[in-house]
């Protein structure tokens, strides 16, 4: 987690912040070895053809690197933001949704980083079917409440 202090939340201040720690998240990431790995793909995640058009995005998306669970606000569905998240290979997941697959283990914020969780591992260095949680490398979601 991550976190700044400022005296206003508005999309002018929220939105270059937030790109400037994914961006961060992301150089710090290891190379993508599996582009098809189970989770990478955006079809899993239901971004089709008619989804990726609705959101304006008509190039080739890249693998997923990184998976971000944020509220279902109104700011966190801008047109530009959502389309610079998934240019960088990051999902975005809104709550309910997201809240309910880190409820069943699914998806967990150390999943996340996990090198298995989306087969950024070298083959050498992730065992099992490289499914974060699953006993293949992963880690499994810590605990919370609501």
């Amino acid at each position: 987690m991550r976190a700044k202090g400022v005296t206003q939340a508005t999309n002018a201040v929220v939105h270059p912040w937030l790109k400037q720690q994914v961006s961060e998240i992301l150089a710090a990431l290891p190379p993508v070895w599996e582009p098809q790995a189970a989770l990478r793909p955006w079809e899993t995640w239901g971004w089709d053809a008619v989804r990726q058009q609705e959101w304006g995005l008509d190039d080739p998306l890249p693998p997923i690197r990184l998976i971000l669970i944020w509220d279902n606000l109104t700011g966190h569905k801008n047109r530009e933001l959502v389309q610079w998240l998934v240019r960088q290979g990051v999902l975005p997941l809104y709550t309910p949704i997201g809240g309910v697959l880190a409820e069943l283990g699914g998806v967990g914020a150390t999943d996340c980083s996990a090198p298995s969780a989306l087969g950024t591992a070298s083959p050498e260095r992730r065992g099992g079917d490289g499914v974060a949680g699953s006993g293949g490398g992963g880690v499994e979601p810590a605990p919370h409440s609501l």
